[in-house]
This record gives structure tokens, C-alpha cells and sequence, in this order.
């Protein structure tokens, strides 16, 4: 399941699509979930009806859980209980309420942080035509997020 249907949403649901998996988009504003659905040819749900949402993965593809929102979840716990695997891309504060409400839950968790070196290392590429320094990069990020 995938909530928001902003770019980044947009971004996900295409390389999830790549690789073959189902998608179902849901977001606070349901005509723009639709719209997105309709554009990719994938399932909608309602918001009204997350609480009941279940699926392999969740993607929380809103700004909710940063700063002016720190500490708000996009889906309530029981819409994480329905899923083995959540993936919050806010990058900070690493340890979002939708992550932590994931551990708490025994859910496996990737934070926002992983996608941002993950976005710079293909940027590098792009860019510069060499590797990325994948691990330099990773432990930079890691180090500029607890010096916040």
C-alpha cells in the first residue's frame, strides 16, 4: 500500500511497478489518489478506509511525521499491523511515529534516510559518469542526522 499522491508517490508507484508488484494508492485527498491510480493503472483506496488496509509493504509518501508534523502517523496502527514491511520516506527525524508504531509491531523498517543517499549516490552517477561512494555517502548521512 502506498500513501500520498504527490511526486514522490508518483515516483514509487513506477518503480514498484518495474518490478512487477501490485500497487494500491490511498491518500487524505481521495480524487487525487484516484488520479493517480487511474494513471498508472493501479488499485485506490479510499482514506476513509485505510484502518482495514493490509499488503506486503506500506510506503508512507506524505511530509507527515516531519517538521511541522513530528509525531503524526499517516495510517493508524492497525493499518501497520496488516502489513510485514513499512517504509517511511521522511528522511528526518529518522525515527518517525509511523516507524516507530513498525518496531513496536515487529514490522521490518527502512527510514526516509536510506531512499535520500540512495537518490545522491544515483545523482552522483549521473552526474559525474563514475560509482558512487555508496558507504561514504551512508555513513555522512547517518552523522549529519544525529548531529541534528
Amino acid at each position: 500500500g502506498l500513501i500520498g499522491a504527490g511526486g514522490a508517490a508518483r515516483a514509487v508507484v513506477q518503480g514498484v511497478m518495474r518490478r512487477g508488484a501490485e500497487v494500491v494508492v490511498t491518500s487524505r485527498n481521495d480524487r487525487k489518489a484516484a488520479a493517480l491510480a487511474e494513471d498508472f493503472g493501479v488499485g485506490s483506496l479510499r482514506f476513509a478506509n485505510l484502518a482495514h488496509a493490509a499488503g506486503d509493504i506500506l510506503v508512507n509518501c506524505t511530509p507527515l511525521g516531519m517538521d511541522p508534523w513530528v509525531g503524526v502517523s499517516p495510517a493508524p496502527a492497525s493499518t501497520v499491523a496488516g502489513h510485514g514491511l513499512v517504509f517511511d520516506l521522511v528522511a528526518h527525524p529518522p525515527r518517525t511515529a509511523l516507524l516507530r508504531t513498525a518496531a513496536r509491531l515487529g514490522k521490518v523498517t527502512i527510514p526516509g534516510l536510506r531512499m535520500l543517499v540512495f537518490q545522491a549516490a544515483a545523482a552522483f552517477e549521473r552526474w559525474t559518469g563514475r560509482e558512487a561512494p555508496a558507504d561514504r555517502m551512508r555513513g555522512a548521512a547517518r552523522e549529519a542526522a544525529n548531529a541534528r
